[in-house]
């Protein structure tokens, strides 16, 4: 026997190709995340994250990196094997990136970011906040709901992956 209770639960409501819209930010987002007042963790977060909008590198990467894949030079660039395909790949590492690097240099310690101890599902629920606090709050279309349009607040979108989407947006 069907339970047939559910059958019509959700009907109406669509969103573009059944996912929340992708997001990058705008140079003047970035502004913001880099002059909101934070501390403790969630300066690592923010950092990490500018870090990936910088250097169009994602989180896997990111936390991976070691001292021995930056390499001096000009440009300075990160070497290093992606995850996801075991591609060899070069990402230009420029002064912001660089800064952030030289932050959490610590010389015992071979990994760039990876003794931070973070995790990805604490570094999206982080994100959130930080860029809540830093004003992305505009109203972004994500479906429709039996023919009314449905929005999100910018900022509850925004993912480790919205770095490389914001890369790959304002400096490619």
């Amino acid at each position: 026997q069907v339970n047939r209770a559910y059958e019509n639960f959700g009907k109406g409501f669509k969103t573009k190709k059944g996912q929340k819209p992708k997001v990058a930010l705008t140079r003047d987002e970035i502004e913001k995340i880099e002059n909101v007042s934070i501390s403790g963790k969630g300066e690592i977060y923010r950092d990490m994250f500018l870090f990936m909008c910088y250097t169009s590198m994602e989180f896997a990467a990111v936390f991976a990196l070691t001292k021995e894949d930056v390499r001096g030079g000009d440009p300075v660039v990160a070497s290093y094997r992606r995850i996801k395909s075991g591609s060899r790949v070069k990402a230009p590492i420029n002064e912001k990136a660089l800064g952030i690097l030289k932050k959490y240099k610590d010389e015992e310690i071979e990994t760039c970011f990876a003794h931070l101890g973070i995790s990805r599902r604490s570094m999206n629920n982080f994100l959130k906040s930080i860029c809540q606090k830093a004003g992305l709050d505009s109203a972004i279309e994500i479906g429709t709901e039996g023919g009314n349009r449905l929005y999100s607040p910018k900022y509850q979108l925004i993912s480790t992956h919205t770095g490389r989407r914001t890369f790959a947006t304002l400096f490619y």
